[in-house]
């Protein structure tokens, strides 16, 4: 069972609050695959409980400066570019994402983060 609730998650990335907790992976991945900012969040806004595979502990925060470390969930997610929806596994025009998010709560509030972003597998 994931750690964080997905529709808090999105309802956070809905208001904006929302950023990278480690910006130079996922922003390079992002260039790779000629993603937005914008085209993204559609993305993090498909994710569903069955993209769910672990939580992972203490992982090293490096963009945002008011925690060091979060327990984030860990998410597989098959994504069609075309048809901009998520797939159950890799066909046509789909991309293997592996990312991890978290909520992190602080004195404003609470921040959705992403904590890592990459391609895991091949473009079919």
């Amino acid at each position: 069972m994931a750690l964080y609730q997905l529709n808090n998650f999105r309802e956070l990335l809905s208001s904006e609050d929302w950023c990278y907790f480690n910006r130079r992976r996922a922003i390079g991945t992002l260039d790779n695959l000629n993603w937005d900012d914008e085209y993204f969040l559609t993305v993090l806004n498909g994710l569903t409980e069955d993209d769910f595979q672990k939580t992972v502990a203490n992982c090293k925060i490096e963009d945002y400066p008011f925690a060091e470390y979060v327990d984030a969930d860990q998410y597989q997610l098959h994504w069609d570019e075309e048809e901009h929806v998520r797939r159950p596994s890799l066909v046509g025009s789909t991309v293997c994402l592996s990312l991890k998010i978290a909520i992190i709560t602080n004195e404003h509030g609470q921040i959705a983060g992403v904590v890592t972003l990459h391609t895991s597998g091949t473009l079919g």
